[in-house]
């Protein structure tokens, strides 16, 4: 074995990589002594990655990403040098003790998941406080269940409840004046009996207080009868005021028009939700995500807002290591921005497992992380997951488009777009790619007529002038495009314009020199358009430059790494 780890060490893929190196030797010396105390992630990062004794692992994700780049160069040396080597090292998926062929031991089968549909609860009577309650509690149980190991949970009635199999979880809350009874059963779906019920009652003063504490005491009784766990002592959750859950919902609603407008509205919304909790988690985290995507819409200069995103994101990880949310955003950072691909890998991941059915985590996954890396299987199948638990969501029917149209599927991109704006008939984001899909299917006048009806509503955004003047060029309108051009270039005097919309106006009239020294410009900014320049076509006339393929490894990175 110690030969083995020597080839690798030496080889080409591991000698100018002195940290994978060192982890490949920790790990494979700590298995051959039999000390698997020592290949616990904490243990790790302390011993290889030099992390201080205040290192949480999850917040820090440090030896996660680096066991994936591990992974990638121990296939990268077998493919090459070490093609004929009789023993193999691997390092499995969700592990951190190496195995190695031809001694590699049998896998431990692992049971199949249980699946669980969450029916929502009824209310008695309906009003509007029992109900607002209702649906609360079934949200916070759908949440707090998606989380627990060895679960594979629905967010609809008979979801996922194929051939009868699988169990149910529904539940009824009655208000008595101010007595609240809440009682929850769990339904087998084969049998039709009740094999676990629970009740509650309390006196109903805080609306979202007791909806909290009711959603944690029926998740863990349930959880402890789905999978025999103990529940071990915690400390009591923190209790979100009614105040600033409701900025919060509001946030996430204006977050959701995804215009650079709405998204300001998100800001202070969020901030008025830390204003009234200054230890709300998820606050900072979707704070944090709205400002990201006000540099991915074109309205920010990612320089101006990526620094305080990051610095949100880690306070909402250090209250909340387990909220999905602050590891959705720090994903995106890390694809969009920092273009460190397998950070943004293992964030997206953790973000899933802490919830399955996040869908805006599956959706921006599929677009940030495996659209621009043409892993298009694997973005529709994450879309099919996130419409089954939302089909109404504008932004999936975007991304779906998105991957249609960078798949060469135009004819069902131009589709999906359509979609998207019968759901939210303003969103001109879509427009602007719908456009784009028209010119290249020959219908240029069509697509100059989306764009000018979006106009109004893009306000300062820069995004759509751009379009119009790129399309203006395509169609053969160069001095309208000039003067599209002209207008960004005013524009810039007093705000932000993206130097990546400036390009799009150039590739239109086939200036390929000043496009590609806007693209260049545009990566110093890391705008987060440009990792889409393996997939888009917009941006085949540069393919054969050296520059444009330096351009490229920079932010996606080269097939040898």
């Amino acid at each position: 074995m110690e030969d083995a780890l020597q080839r690798i060490l030496v080889s080409r893929p591991f000698s100018q990589s002195d940290r994978m190196k060192r982890f490949l030797g920790f790990t494979v010396e700590h298995a051959l002594d039999g000390d698997r105390d020592a290949l616990k992630e904490y243990t790790i990062g302390r011993e290889v990655f030099d992390r201080g004794e205040d290192y949480d692992p999850r917040i820090d994700s440090i030896v996660r990403v680096e066991a994936r780049r591990l992974r990638k160069k121990l296939n990268q040396y077998y493919e090459g040098e070490g093609a004929s080597d009789r023993v193999r090292i691997r390092l499995p998926e969700g592990s951190y003790l190496p195995v190695w062929d031809p001694d590699e031991p049998a896998a431990i089968a692992q049971p199949g998941a249980i699946r669980l549909a969450v029916s929502r609860f009824s209310a008695l009577p309906r009003t509007d406080e029992t109900s607002f309650l209702a649906e609360g509690l079934t949200e916070d149980l759908i949440t707090a269940l998606s989380m627990v190991p060895g679960l594979r949970v629905a967010a609809r009635p008979g979801a996922d409840l194929d051939s009868g199999s699988g169990k149910s979880l529904e539940g009824m809350v009655r208000l008595h004046g101010r007595q609240l009874k809440v009682t929850a059963r769990l339904v087998d779906v084969a049998s039709g009996f009740a094999e676990w019920s629970h009740s509650d009652s309390c006196e109903l003063s805080n609306t979202l207080i007791v909806q909290q504490e009711m959603a944690s005491e029926i998740s863990a009784s349930l959880r402890s009868h789905l999978t025999g766990e103990v529940e071990e002592e915690t400390p009591p959750p923190h209790i979100v005021p009614s105040k600033a859950y409701t900025y919060l919902i509001q946030g996430r609603h204006f977050a959701s028009l995804l215009t650079p407008a709405s998204l300001r509205r998100s800001i202070e919304c969020y901030q008025q939700a830390l204003r009234a909790d200054p230890q709300y988690a998820a606050a900072y985290a979707h704070l944090a995500g709205s400002m990201i995507l006000l540099s991915l819409f074109g309205s920010a200069a990612p320089s101006m807002v990526i620094q305080d995103a990051n610095t949100f994101i880690y306070r909402a990880l250090r209250l909340n290591p387990n909220n999905p949310a602050g590891h959705l955003w720090r994903g995106l950072i890390h694809a969009v921005h920092d273009w460190n691909w397998d950070g943004a890998e293992v964030d997206f991941q953790r973000a899933l497992e802490l919830n399955p059915n996040f869908v805006t985590a599956r959706v921006f996954y599929a677009a940030a992380v495996m659209c621009p890396h043409r892993r298009f299987a694997e973005a529709r199948a994450h879309l099919a997951a996130a419409a089954l638990i939302d089909s109404t969501s504008a932004l999936l029917e975007m991304v779906r488009g998105i991957i249609e149209c960078y798949d060469g599927n135009l004819a069902e991109g131009e589709a999906a777009f359509r979609r998207t704006l019968e759901l939210n008939p303003e969103f001109y984001g879509s427009m602007r790619l719908l456009a784009q899909i028209l010119v290249e299917r020959g219908r240029p006048d069509e697509a100059i007529a989306i764009l000018e009806s979006a106009l109004p509503l893009a306000g300062d955004d820069p995004r759509i002038p751009a379009a119009l003047g790129f399309t203006f060029a395509r169609s053969g309108s160069a001095d309208r495009a000039r003067q599209m051009l002209a207008s960004l270039d005013e524009q810039a005097r007093s705000h932000y314009v993206p130097s990546y919309d400036r390009a799009l106006i150039h590739l239109g009239l086939g200036e390929l020199e000043p496009a590609l020294q806007y693209l260049v410009q545009a990566s110093t900014e890391h705008e987060p358009w440009l990792i889409m320049l393996d997939v888009d076509p917009l941006f085949d006339p540069l393919r054969g430059l050296p520059a444009f393929r330096a351009l490229r490894t920079q932010v996606l990175g080269s097939e040898e790494q």
